[in-house]
Parts: structure tokens; C-alpha cells; sequence
């Protein structure tokens, strides 16, 4: 369960939007998925603030012509790959490569929206914490998302979590570790029986 209740104004707006343009697309066939800093904002229920909308597709992509019909029909004016749709940048990549199948979908009101696994996003925030070189707002952001986790707010799973964290592409598995144990010692949640199994 991903709350949003505490999102601010411009993040719902964000969230919002995100819902929209996926509905579009998945109208065409197509299989959106949300990833990146608006993905860190949702799991940390708005402790992260990012600036734009990052979608990806699962499988397949729109090509450049088959984008434009659908943001042009949004009101939006034809682009490469960003495109504003109420004053919010929407970034539209194109077939994500995703290393965990554990997306989660969050339901409000306006439509559903599928989201990047909470251990991929954790994963991702970590290798850009350290590569190309140190970055501050990266590390507070995998804090933030081991914090909600660790506090029961956000449906992580450890296993997966240091299975993706070990994956060439990331190379983190040691950063997590040291990290899930900053957080816990900070926020002085013990770490739970199957924290420990997954790190002993």
C-alpha cells in the first residue's frame, strides 16, 4: 500500500498527470511504468520532491510518431521525448529494462498507475549515491526509502532488495547493508528476525 495522503499540492498534480498520460498509452496497447525520483516521491509519501514525471514502457515503446498522437491529443506540443502537460515536465523514455518484476500499482480516484519496484528504486538510489560520484540528495533519498520500509510504511521485499542490490548493473549489495543498519540504529527499530536472516 503506497499512501497519498501527505503529498503536496504540485506532487498530486505530478501524480496526477502520471495517471493521465499511462491511461493514454496503455488506451494504444502500451505498458507505462513509472520510475525514477516521482516513483521515490510516492514510496516516501513526499519527503522526496522531485520535478518532472519519468515514464518508461514495459516490452514495448511508442515510437516517436505514436508518442506525439497521444501527448498531441493530451494538448501537449509534438517533442522528442519531454513534453509539458500543465506546467509538468513529462519524460518519455522509451523500453525500460527493469531487473525486478515486483511493481507495484497504486489505485486513486483519477485511475490506476503501475510504479517501478520499491527495490529497484531503492537499488538505483543507492548506485547513484556513489557513481559518478558522491551524491548527497541520492543517499538522503535511499534513506528515506529504507526508512519507510524499515518503519512499515512501504511493501519492501529484503531478499529481493539484496538480489537486485547485487546485480552488476548496481554493484550496492555492500551500500544497503551498511545503510539498512544506519537507519535502523537511528530510527532504533531493531532489525526483525527476517532483516537478519536476509543480512546475516
Amino acid at each position: 500500500m503506497v499512501n497519498t495522503d501527505n503529498l503536496s499540492h504540485e506532487q498530486l498534480l505530478r501524480l496526477e498527470i502520471a495517471i493521465e498520460v499511462c491511461a493514454a498509452f496503455r488506451k494504444k496497447g502500451f505498458k507505462p511504468i513509472l520510475y525514477g525520483g516521482a516513483t521515490v516521491e510516492l514510496y516516501t509519501q513526499g519527503l522526496y520532491s522531485t520535478g518532472d514525471v519519468g515514464l518508461g514502457f514495459l516490452r514495448t515503446a511508442p515510437n516517436l510518431t505514436e508518442k506525439n498522437e497521444v501527448m498531441s491529443a493530451l494538448g501537449c506540443r509534438d517533442s522528442v521525448r519531454l513534453f509539458k502537460l500543465r506546467e509538468i515536465i513529462i519524460d518519455l523514455g522509451g523500453a525500460a529494462e527493469f531487473y525486478s518484476n515486483n511493481f507495484i500499482t497504486i489505485t486513486t480516484p483519477q485511475g490506476s498507475l503501475r510504479l517501478e519496484s520499491p527495490e529497484e528504486s531503492l537499488a538505483r538510489r543507492l548506485l547513484y549515491s556513489i557513481y559518478p560520484s558522491t551524491n548527497e540528495d541520492q543517499l538522503q533519498a535511499a534513506k528515506l526509502l529504507i526508512a519507510q520500509a524499515l518503519s512499515g510504511n512501504l511493501p519492501l521485499d529484503w531478499t529481493e532488495a539484496r538480489r537486485v542490490a547485487r546485480l552488476p548493473g548496481f554493484k550496492v549489495e555492500k551500500e544497503l547493508l551498511q545503510l539498512v543498519q544506519e537507519c535502523s540504529q537511528k530510527l532504533n527499530l531493531p532489525l526483525s528476525d527476517e532483516l537478519l536472516g536476509v543480512f546475516s
